[in-house]
């Protein structure tokens, strides 16, 4: 364990939930099997440092390639045979390739986010710190749709 900006200590967790799906309800959605709540996350970036934060936001460029190791994510885990277990909002879980997920305006949680913006979102000004990319701006590639 180490210490954030402020000297608290950092809880590296093993998982990292969709942020947006906090205080949905099932019928709030129109894909809940498609929906990804919680999913694996590295500890550590490739550079060892702690990636303490608990929140998945793709806009953020949390699914992005890790410019330290390109067959790792930024964030979200795809250690077991290069893909991520992930559960998802109708209580399913299953297993994904990052290049599935990140295809999938529904599986990284872009389409989310339109449909339920929260009061920080950013999705489609936030410039992330460069190369990691905001999947879910429509100007960048996949160019999602909303």
């Amino acid at each position: 364990m180490s210490n954030d900006l402020n000297g608290n200590p950092n809880i590296v967790r093993s998982y990292v939930a969709t942020r947006t799906t906090e205080g949905l309800s099932l019928g709030d959605l129109t894909d809940p099997q498609e929906t990804i709540v919680i999913t694996e996350k590295w500890g550590m970036d490739s550079a060892g440092n702690a990636i303490d934060d608990s929140w998945l936001e793709p806009f953020k460029g949390d699914l992005g390639t890790d410019p330290g190791n390109p067959s790792r994510l930024v964030k979200a885990g795809n250690r077991h045979g290069g893909g991520l277990n992930c559960s998802f909002f109708d209580g399913h879980a299953k297993w994904y390739a990052p290049d599935d997920i990140t295809a999938s305006k529904d599986l990284t949680g872009c389409e989310l986010v339109y449909a339920f913006p929260f009061p920080d979102d950013m999705t489609t000004s936030y410039v992330p710190t460069a190369p990691a990319q905001n999947i879910c701006d429509p100007a960048n590639p996949p160019h999602f749709v909303y």
